[in-house]
C-alpha cells in the first residue's frame, strides 16, 4: 500500500490546501486522513486547495480538528497535516456520518457504526472515528462496542484550550456536531496499543452516585474525600491536573481506561470528569509525573507484537492534555518512537479532545472499543501479501 504523509504551517487555507494536494498527488489517494488546527478562516478553502490539486474529488477524506498536530518529525500548534493511502483497489473505503451526537451520543455512533457495518459486513478490518467534543465518549463508545466487533480508533475534536466547538471533516463537508466513522475491509493488516503512563494507586472504591460526568460518591465517600483519602493529602490545584481516575470497565480484565477531572464542586466535593462513569464501576485514583507520560509512549510501543507485516504508515492519537503537561517536551511523543519504526515512515497524529480505542489484552486480543483521556493510541498500517 502506498503510503505518505504532509503538513504546512501556512495559515492561508487554499494555500494550505494546494501544498496537501500537490504533495499527495503522486500518490493518487483513494482515502485521506487529515488533522488540522482550529485556526483557519475557511475549511471549505482548504477543501477546495486540496481537490484542486489533486484534480479530482473522487477521494475519502476523514478528520478533525485538535490542539495542533503531529507530522513525521513535527510537532506544530497550527496548521494541517494528511496522510494518504493508495491500496491499488485492495483496500474499500466507507465512510458514514451521523449529526446531532450530543443529543444522543449512543444511538448516533450505534447507527454510524451500524452503517459501516452494512456497508463492509464481514470483512472489516478497522474503522476510524471522529466525532465533536460535546458528545459523551462513554456513550459513543458504547454505541460503537454495541454494533461492532472489530477495533475502532480515533478520537473526539477540539479547539486548543477554548472547549466551544471541535470539528469534524466528512469528504469536503465541516461538521460541530457528529460523528464519523471509515470502515476499512479488505487485506489490511494492522496492530493498535494504548498506554497513558498513568499509575493506580490507593484502593479500589466503587461509584456509587454519578448523574452523567459528574461523579459525586465513591466508596461512601463524597469523590473528593475519596480522591483525598488515597493521595493520603488534599491535592493541590497542580497536582489536579494529573490526579485522574482509573476506569475498569471489563471485569474480565486487569486493563482500565482514565478519566480525567475537568472541575471540582468545593460544596458537594462532586468532581466533573471529561466522560461519564456508569455507577457500580469500580475505579482507583491515578497519578504521574511528566517522565511517566512520556515512559506512556514506550508501554504503547512495546506493547505491540513483533510484526508480520510491514507496515507503510502509522497513526498517532494522543491527548491535547498530555500536550499540555509535557509542554516543550511535547515532540519526544514523536521522537521516541522513531527509532522503532522503519526509517521515513508516513505518520501523522491528533493530539484529541478525548481518545477512542480498544484494550490490547493480555491475550494479545482487542477488546471491544473504549472511551480514554490522557492516552497515547498508536496504529501501524499496511496491507497483508
Amino acid at each position: 500500500m502506498k503510503s505518505k504523509s504532509i503538513s504546512t504551517i501556512n495559515i492561508d487555507p487554499y494555500e494550505a490546501g494546494t501544498e496537501i494536494g500537490d504533495a499527495l498527488s503522486d500518490i493518487q489517494p483513494e482515502a485521506i486522513i487529515m488533522f488540522a488546527s482550529v485556526h483557519y478562516a475557511d475549511f471549505s478553502d482548504l477543501f477546495d486547495g486540496i481537490y484542486d490539486s489533486l484534480g479530482t474529488r473522487e477521494v475519502v477524506i476523514l478528520g478533525g480538528t485538535g490542539d495542533g498536530f503531529y507530522e513525521t518529525t513535527r510537532v506544530e500548534n497550527v496548521g494541517v497535516c494528511a496522510l494518504g493511502f493508495n491500496s491499488g483497489g485492495k483496500i474499500k473505503w466507507n465512510l458514514a456520518v451521523e449529526s446531532e451526537q450530543s443529543k444522543d451520543s449512543f444511538g448516533a455512533a450505534q447507527r454510524c457504526a451500524q452503517a459501516i457495518v452494512d456497508q463492509a459486513g464481514n470483512d472489516l478490518k478497522l474503522s476510524f472515528v471522529m466525532a465533536g467534543m460535546a458528545g459523551d465518549g462513554e456513550y459513543l463508545t458504547a454505541g460503537i462496542r454495541s454494533v461492532m466487533e472489530t477495533p475502532c480508533i480515533g478520537g473526539l475534536t477540539g479547539d486548543d484550550r477554548q472547549y466551544q466547538q471541535g470539528i469534524v471533516f466528512v469528504n469536503g463537508q465541516v461538521y460541530e456536531d457528529a460523528i464519523a466513522i471509515l470502515g476499512l475491509s479488505g487485506p489490511l493488516a494492522f496492530e493498535v496499543n494504548t498506554a497513558s503512563g498513568w499509575r493506580p494507586i490507593g484502593q479500589t472504591g466503587l461509584v456509587e452516585k454519578a448523574n452523567g460526568i459528574e461523579i459525586a460518591q465513591i466508596g461512601g465517600l463524597s469523590t473528593t474525600e475519596f480522591v483525598n483519602q488515597q493521595f493520603g493529602k488534599p491535592p493541590t490545584e497542580a497536582d489536579m491536573g494529573v490526579l485522574t481516575m482509573a476506569v475498569y470497565q471489563d471485569p474480565n480484565s486487569d486493563k482500565f481506561a482514565v478519566r480525567s477531572p475537568y472541575k471540582v464542586d468545593a460544596e458537594t466535593g462532586a468532581i466533573t470528569y471529561f466522560a461519564s462513569i456508569q455507577e457500580g464501576t469500580p475505579v482507583r485514583v491515578c497519578y504521574a509525573t511528566r517522565e511517566d507520560v512520556i515512559n506512556g509512549v514506550h508501554e504503547a510501543l512495546d506493547g505491540l507484537p513483533e510484526l508480520d507485516f510491514e507496515p507503510t504508515a502509522a497513526l498517532i492519537i494522543s491527548c491535547a492534555g498530555r500536550k499540555w503537561i509535557l509542554g516543550n517536551r511535547t515532540k519526544e511523543e514523536v521522537e521516541r518512537i522513531l527509532p522503532s519504526l522503519p526509517p521515513s515512515l508516513p505518520l501523522i497524529g491528533l493530539p484529541a479532545f478525548g481518545e477512542i480505542a480498544p484494550h490490547r489484552q493480555n491475550s494479545g486480543a482487542y477488546s471491544g472499543t473504549y472511551f480514554h483521556n490522557v492516552t497515547y493510541i498508536i496504529t501501524l498500517l499496511g496491507l497483508r501479501a
